[in-house]
């Protein structure tokens, strides 16, 4: 497995916000400069499918691989040879709330997506989960 960007931020949001943006691709394109458009058919469960369309680039499926509402919602895409994945983590601390975004890829095709895809997505995870606190924080007074 290859780790092709990670962000990390602590809020006074509750995770459980995070997780319902996370969880509804709608509103990816609010603050992810690198998306579109994004839609899910069908609720969140892990197994759903949905697709995405990057700012550039070909349209793309993903599936949803791992959701817990107040912890965790991951999403994969399938490459040739190769697994994209992006999980979003939040659980509380101490300070808040503490946030994980980890993009990774695996398989056999990995190295060559990685050469690909490392420079657009080396920033990309802290910057989109950057823009998701200060929007959160600034529209939602559901506070820790």
């Amino acid at each position: 497995m290859i780790e092709l960007g990670r962000g990390t931020a602590t809020s006074t949001v509750a995770p459980e916000r995070f997780v319902a943006r996370w969880a509804e691709p709608a509103t990816w394109s609010e603050w992810d400069e690198d998306i579109s458009s994004a839609r899910l058919k069908g609720p969140v469960v892990s197994g759903a499918r949905g697709v995405l369309n990057p700012t550039s680039g070909p349209r793309l499926k993903f599936t949803v691989t791992g959701y817990d509402p107040s912890s965790e919602f991951t999403d994969t895409t399938a490459l040739p040879g190769a697994r994209l994945t992006f999980r979003h983590l939040a659980g509380r601390s101490g300070s808040g709330t503490d946030l994980l975004v980890r993009i990774t890829i695996e398989g056999l095709t990995s190295r060559v997506f990685a050469a690909l895809l490392s420079k657009q997505f080396r920033s990309a995870a802290q910057s989109g989960l950057d823009r998701l606190v200060s929007l959160l924080e600034r529209n939602h007074g559901d506070t820790l």
